[in-house]
């Protein structure tokens, strides 16, 4: 079960822009605003300290030039293994900051925010400052991330069987699959929706 509750502000104000904005509820008596074009800053640990337990990473999906579009965090499940908690940039009783949001809500943004309603890849803003690179493609962002350190001549991107693979279409890109079964079938996926 997601936890709901509101995170920790980012610390300044905002003057009032542009925006499209789109309400949503979150709780029993508050309504969050997500504000797609204008996080200040990628969402950070910290924001999110007041966890039990507390998330060990976060994934910040962006646009092509770098714009935070939403995070993922990467939270304890109580056994060995982890679940993802979604957040999203908006406004709820003025404040301005990142917010956890549960599974209702997170079809809502995606569906309104994400072009076709389709998730990016993640580490597109990185594919898109280098053209030239050659990319390995993972399924999990923290083994993105990880690779990313350890392989710096690459790009290393993840996506999931609903991300959109379009900027990988002229790209010599390395499926690199997840264990298993399950992960041979998304490997296969992936390349036949790259071949397309």
């Amino acid at each position: 079960m997601p936890v709901t509750a509101p995170a920790i502000t980012h610390g300044s104000k905002r003057s009032a822009r542009s925006a499209n904005i789109i309400n949503m509820p979150h709780g029993a008596d508050n309504l969050l605003d997500i504000i797609p074009s204008s996080p200040p800053r990628d969402p950070a640990l910290n924001d999110f300290d007041f966890m039990s337990p507390a998330p060990v990473a976060i994934h910040t999906y962006k646009n092509k030039s770098g714009r935070p579009l939403f995070g993922v965090l990467r939270v304890p499940d109580g056994g060995d293994g982890f679940k993802r908690q979604m957040v999203v940039y908006g406004r709820k009783g003025g404040a301005e900051k990142w917010y956890l949001v549960d599974d209702e809500e997170w079809s809502a943004v995606k569906k309104s925010v994400l072009p076709g309603g389709h998730s990016p890849i993640y580490g597109l803003d990185k594919l898109t400052a280098r053209p030239e690179s050659s990319v390995l493609y993972f399924f999990d962002e923290y083994v993105a991330d990880i690779a990313q350190e350890k392989l710096p001549d690459f790009v290393t991107v993840s996506g999931s069987g609903e991300a959109c693979l379009d900027e990988l279409s002229a790209r010599d890109v390395t499926i690199w699959p997840d264990a298993g079964e399950i992960g041979t079938t998304e490997a296969l996926g992936a390349a036949n929706m790259l071949k397309k």
